[in-house]
């Protein structure tokens, strides 16, 4: 078993109560008092006042215990609230490369809320599934790291290059004049790089828009 996490207090937190599953005693009452301290370092039970450089420590992560033994789920498993939620991987299974983007940069593998591909987790206006394909980060506003059209040379549109190792994501971009008809546009980079441009010498105005599919 690999457990996993980039929040210090809930690994140790679902790690104490998988250890207190294969124990055939009842944990220790006094074993997860560390985890209480640490979840709640700005006002911790025991009183300490934390403060290794001066400031008060506000919480280190988060800290509860799963509901049984048996369904092993958190707060965010049942929908109770925003704390743990232990996904888990078969043995023998492989998680796609868009599952281990969610999971890194959303705490789940599923398609699904918040995380789905096309909801937009932190409001910036760029779906999930764009943030991935274009390396981006859901968790910030960063829609200005995704690639502009622009015309030069009597052409308009854009080139990328894929994010290193990116998989399972196709590329595309569609152009229209009035926002209403679409028509997609070939690509004429080649392996990673991907060129998406057209004439403008027939129309006074062109909008272009950048796609992304899994397929």
């Amino acid at each position: 078993m690999l457990l996993a996490s980039q929040d210090p207090v809930a690994i140790d937190s679902v790690g104490m109560d998988f250890l207190n599953s294969f124990c055939p005693r009842t944990m220790w009452s006094c074993a997860d008092n560390y985890l209480h301290e640490m979840a709640l370092a700005d006002n911790p039970p025991s009183g300490t006042v934390y403060q290794p450089d001066g400031s008060r420590l506000s919480s280190q992560g988060t800290h509860e215990h799963w509901n049984n033994s048996t369904n092993r789920q958190y707060s965010r498993n049942l929908g109770t609230g925003n704390g743990i939620e232990l996904v888990t991987i078969p043995q023998g299974s492989q998680m796609t490369s868009l599952q281990g983007w969610r999971l890194a940069h959303l705490g789940t593998v599923e398609n699904a809320g918040a995380a789905a591909d096309a909801a937009d987790f932190e409001g910036d206006g760029v779906p999930n599934l764009l943030e991935f394909a274009f390396g981006l980060d859901p968790r910030r506003h960063d829609a200005a790291g995704l690639p502009r059209p622009a015309q030069s040379g009597g052409q308009f549109g854009f080139d990328l290059v894929e994010p290193s190792g990116m998989q399972g994501i196709a590329y595309g971009a569609d152009i229209s004049e009035d926002l209403v008809h679409w028509t997609p546009v070939a690509d004429g980079g080649a392996g990673t790089s991907h060129s998406f441009r057209v004439s403008m010498s027939s129309v006074a105005r062109l909008f272009m828009r950048q796609t992304v599919s899994v397929p």
